[in-house]
């Protein structure tokens, strides 16, 4: 599935690069393009290459890249503010040569190859620079999809059959999440003898093809999120949001081939049903067997990088998992709490959700840090809820679900869905200010609580999937009679509110439309 097609501006050694050949040339604008566009670095030989101008634009631009992953880096693990990026000022000055390995972990992350090249002297390529996981500079370059930086590394001495502890090489690495570019060039780098090896010495049980092509299965298994390219264009060309947003749901409903009531809730029961498949139960039974040894026991659970980081609500492990022909990136989060009373509520509260506290569903609240707000967490009462309800209603939450999900989808990175426009030809494309899942289920609530059983019979599950959202609709009258100026959360303990979404006209009339079609 990788060919040097996908190759041809990275050349093997000996072989001109794109930057070379543009300064032989003297192409002073080719080079500003390589550089800017394509995100090109030198690779090998002197930045005494560059013209002078060029050199300290590029480098000016790199600095400001490290310094301000410097400091996002010190927030996700914690560090005192300001340590690493004085660190960096003192290696530009000087002042200290050997640069630590969280300096080498934002440089090979990020790509920044003339900084790079300037520490190279007092810079040990093959050095490990994440203890947990065993990764170099080599691996964290791959894993992002850094093709200059893996380029730069192996020109420059760096290792490519180098293992982390669980035998991951750079090209496992780099298959795993899926960066075409990086598996080819390393596959080819070897297979071109530069190495002096001639067969995978890895320890994985699994090849570097096999977690690549289990990662396009993948992709291919979320089609729910990622629209074909010839309709993601034209939603992503649409400069109006709440057209934009309508647009999504039609080529959506489109694709899933859904067109009325009765195979709306059709597809939303097949959505249910594989909403838990086997592989997402296999893989709870592994994790929760890791968790009480703290040593994996399947052979095709694996660390990634970065092994632990903080988050808002906890501690987040981020693993990857090779099954049944796909690989699996997994965040598991890890959050500390206290189990608490819910707080005696001035406002009356849905009777369903009444009835669960009085059944004494457990409620928790939990803070990370030492001054920060302390944040309910209620998944076991909301679980309790939904399990109280009839089918027909559950039908209806789920599709209502089922549409946050596809305008919202926040699983998908902004920049790993980019990256996937552009090298897998697909767009999980995110609209901004619609009703989110606690919302949702607020806005659910008020329904079932203001509606009759006969209400919720399934030749109106399209109808009240409509209604729902309807609640909040805004038309932009503050006298019309579906204006709301805000809606009160239900289990939020701390009163909040959520102003009517802009876009809720637009989610209503796709609806409507499934409505009126007539066969």
């Amino acid at each position: 599935m990788f060919g040097l097609e996908d190759i041809h501006l990275h050349p093997m050694p000996r072989e001109d690069t794109p930057v070379k050949s543009a300064l032989k040339s003297n192409k002073e604008n080719v080079l500003y393009i390589l550089f800017r566009d394509l995100n090109m670095s030198i690779s090998v030989g002197s930045d005494n290459w560059l013209p002078n101008t060029l050199y300290k634009e590029a480098l000016k631009c790199e600095i400001k890249k490290c310094e301000q992953n410097c400091k996002r880096m010190e927030l996700l693990a914690g560090e005192e503010p300001g340590s690493l990026l004085q660190e960096f000022n003192n290696a530009l000055n000087g002042i200290k040569y050997d640069i630590s390995r969280d300096m080498m972990l934002c440089i090979s992350g990020y790509g920044l190859v003339l900084l790079l090249n300037k520490f190279r002297e007092h810079t040990d390529f093959n050095r490990v620079i994440d203890d947990v996981s065993g990764f170099t500079m080599l691996h964290v370059s791959a894993l992002y999809g850094k093709l200059a930086m893996v380029q730069y590394l192996l020109f420059n001495g760096a290792y490519i059959e180098a293992q982390s502890k669980d035998g991951f090489t750079a090209a496992h690495v780099a298959a795993m999440k899926g960066q075409r570019e990086c598996v080819a060039y390393l596959h080819a780098y070897q297979s071109r003898g530069h190495t002096g090896a001639t067969q995978d010495t890895s320890i994985m049980p699994i090849s570097a093809e096999q977690l690549a092509e289990g990662y396009e299965a993948l992709v291919k298994n979320f089609t729910l999120l990622l629209l074909p390219e010839e309709y993601g264009l034209d939603v992503l060309s649409e400069p109006q949001e709440g057209n934009k947003v309508k647009l999504l749901l039609q080529k959506k409903m489109e694709q899933l081939n859904i067109s009325d009531n009765n195979s709306f809730k059709s597809y939303i029961a097949d959505w249910r049903a594989k909403k838990w498949d086997e592989n997402v139960i296999d893989f709870y039974e592994e994790v929760k067997e890791t968790l009480s040894t703290y040593k994996f026991k399947c052979s095709t659970v694996w660390r990634s990088y970065p092994c632990i980081a903080l988050e808002k609500l906890g501690v987040s492990i981020n693993l990857v998992w090779y099954a049944k022909g796909i690989t699996w990136q997994v965040k598991v989060l890890i959050v500390p709490v206290l189990k608490n009373e819910y707080p005696e509520d001035t406002d009356a509260l849905p009777p369903l959700v009444t009835d669960c506290l009085q059944k004494e569903a457990s409620v928790y609240i939990t803070k990370t840090k030492e001054k920060g707000k302390w944040t309910y967490v209620m998944t076991q009462l909301e679980d309790m809820i939904s399990s109280r309800l009839a089918e027909e209603k559950q039908f209806v939450l789920s599709a209502c679900k089922f549409l946050n999900n596809v305008l919202e989808p926040w699983w998908f990175p902004r920049l790993q869905s980019k990256r996937h426009g552009r090298v897998w030809h697909s767009y999980a494309i995110s609209i901004g200010d619609v009703p989110d899942q606690r919302q949702i289920l607020t806005l659910f609530l008020k329904e079932v609580t203001q509606t009759e059983e006969k209400d919720w019979v399934p030749s109106k599950f399209l109808e009240r999937v409509i209604s729902i959202y309807s609640r909040s609709k805004c038309n932009g009258d503050s006298n019309g009679p579906h204006t709301v100026k805000s809606i009160r959360i239900f289990l939020d303990p701390k009163h909040g509110c959520f102003k009517p979404s802009s876009h809720i006209s637009a989610i209503v009339d796709v609806l409507g439309s499934l409505q009126m079609e007539v066969y």
